[in-house]
């Protein structure tokens, strides 16, 4: 599986044209803490990417100042509600970035992921993730969407 989705993230980033060796910034998962050597979601883009070349492009650029409060404990995972306790690395300053998700829900994380990462001086060209929430049983599970991801999404069928 993770093969696979080296695969889709490699091609999709031929096909949009994301030249010039961008960094392929993993969105943090919620083990991505300062102190951590190695979280769960760039763990995850790592083996994924190994195969396709591309391993030395993966950068762990964000991180959680802290830890964030379970989403399942009333854990807010809103845009304006997690950015502050998102911080971007001083190395993307003047870097391409693309980010990488496993799984996009309402897309919080990844717009506050994008934001910080662009007020550290980064150029986001896009984001790749690998599927989505499926709340809905007539929702086509799988296939391939592209979606303007401006503000969080409140029922991601409407943009598919």
């Amino acid at each position: 599986m993770r093969e696979s989705f080296g695969r889709f993230v490699v091609a999709r980033i031929e096909e949009e044209g994301w030249i010039d060796n961008p960094l392929l910034v993993p969105v943090p998962s919620k083990d991505t803490l300062p102190d951590a050597l190695e979280s769960r979601s760039s763990k995850m883009v790592r083996e994924a990417l190994a195969p396709t070349g591309h391993l030395d492009a993966v950068f762990d650029g964000l991180r959680w100042k802290q830890k964030l409060p379970k989403a399942s404990e009333r854990g807010e995972r809103r845009k304006d509600a997690i950015k502050p306790f998102l911080q971007a690395s001083n190395h993307v300053r003047g870097r391409n970035v693309v980010l990488i998700d496993d799984l996009l829900t309402k897309g919080g994380t990844m717009l506050a992921s994008k934001e910080r990462l662009e007020e550290a001086g980064a150029t986001v060209l896009g984001a790749v993730a690998c599927g989505q929430t499926v709340y809905e049983q007539t929702m086509r599970c799988f296939g391939r969407y592209s979606i303007e991801l401006t503000s969080e999404l409140d029922d991601i069928s409407k943009y598919i």
